[in-house]
């Protein structure tokens, strides 16, 4: 069994702990209040442009030269 200063050592250890990670948390908040956030990574950004880019090739070789799909309304 565990000594009564043993378990009062580690439960104050894990209460600076607690402490700890509050503090790191709270910090976290003021910073992102102050710095814009990035709305996509760039691996993201990297795709949509790829797939854009492949949209605009196969929209060029459609036969009139519109995307598929958009009609005008009779």
């Amino acid at each position: 069994m565990m000594r009564a200063t043993e378990f009062q050592e580690l439960v104050d250890a894990a209460i600076t702990l607690e402490d700890d990670f509050k503090q790191l948390q709270e910090e976290k908040r003021k910073k992102a209040k102050y710095e814009p956030r990035r709305r996509f990574s760039k691996k993201v950004k990297q795709l949509r442009n790829k797939a854009i880019k492949y949209c605009k090739i196969q929209w060029k070789h459609h036969p009139r030269g519109k995307p598929p799909g958009k009609r005008k309304k009779t």
